[in-house]
Formats: C-alpha cells, sequence, structure tokens
C-alpha cells in the first residue's frame, strides 16, 4: 500500500519546515508495476527513484527515509537522518516471511496507517533517535568508529609489504 503522499508532505513539512519533495522508489522486483510513475505524473513533488541505478547515492541526498521492509534502512541508519517504517501489512509480512528481529527492537518508529506514519513524523525527537541508534548499534556487535577505510589500507598495506619480503 502507498502512502498519501499529501499527507506525508504535509507531516515533513510541519515537522522539519522548508518545502519538501518526495522521491518514491519501488524494490526491484516490482518495478513492472507503474506507481511511481502515476505518482510522479499525478503529484508535482513526487519524483520517480525507480531509474535511477545507485540506491546508495540516493540515501546519501536523502533527508529523511520510509520504508517498508527493505534491508537499505539499516545502511541509511549510519547518516544519522530520521527514518521510518511504513508497513500497512506488518502482521502478515512477519507470519509469511519473517524477520531477523523484531522491528520494535530498531530506532524506527513503526506505522500501519498514514494517520500513524504522520503522526510519527510529527513527533520525531531527533536527540532519542539518536540515542536509539546508538543502542540498536551495539545490542548488534556494530564496530564503527569513522575510519574503516583507513584501517583496510593500513591492513592491505601490511599484508603487501609482507609478500614483498
Amino acid at each position: 500500500v502507498l502512502p498519501d503522499f499529501h499527507t506525508l508532505k504535509k507531516a515533513l513539512e510541519k515537522r522539519f519546515g522548508g518545502k519538501w519533495v518526495i522521491m518514491f522508489r519501488l524494490h526491484f522486483k516490482d518495478r513492472n508495476r507503474s506507481y511511481a510513475q502515476d505518482a510522479a505524473k499525478e503529484f508535482d513533488y513526487v519524483i520517480d527513484g525507480d531509474s535511477y541505478p545507485d540506491i546508495q547515492e540516493l540515501l546519501a541526498v536523502a533527508d529523511v527515509g520510509i520504508t517498508d521492509y527493505s534491508s537499505w534502512i539499516f545502511d541509511y541508519l549510519f547518516t544519522g537522518k530520521p527514518a521510518f517504517i511504513f508497513a500497512t501489512d506488518i502482521q502478515k509480512y512477519i507470519h509469511d516471511r519473517g524477520v531477523y528481529y523484531p522491528l520494535t527492537e530498531t530506532p524506527f518508529s513503526i506505522a500501519n496507517s498514514d494517520k500513524t506514519l504522520s503522526k510519527n513524523i510529527l513527533n520525531f525527537k531527533e536527540d532519542r533517535y539518536q540515542e536509539k541508534i546508538q543502542e540498536f548499534l551495539k545490542s548488534k556487535g556494530c564496530y564503527e568508529k569513522g575510519n574503516a577505510c583507513k584501517k583496510l589500507v593500513e591492513f592491505i598495506d601490511a599484508v603487501s609489504k609482507k609478500r614483498d619480503r
């Protein structure tokens, strides 16, 4: 089920200020449907993001992320930017497919309706969200100090030097 774009835009503008544009992107298995294209035609503030090739670049430029069950939200988590789960069929999904761990253990608020999604956006608390991100990462054993690339280069350099001897 698609979110009500008008209600979503209104909530984002009220909570975070400014004027918002919504980029809508379907899972690659659902792209034969024309939802994003139709929404982009119907609303001048909706962009069809399906044809953009690199979701990582989209995550980098997005100010807020909203998904149902897509794992990209866990990559997005590292940006520290607000993210929300909008899952109208959550009980069915959990029953049919399952999840790695309860979604309630994630830092993301969960909505099963447009009304609840709007409420979650309007009630978003930045400080508490950042705390929940850190708690979540710690509980999953994540180790991130912001210098992963440097450590990787040092490791490769050390291995290369050993081979050269």
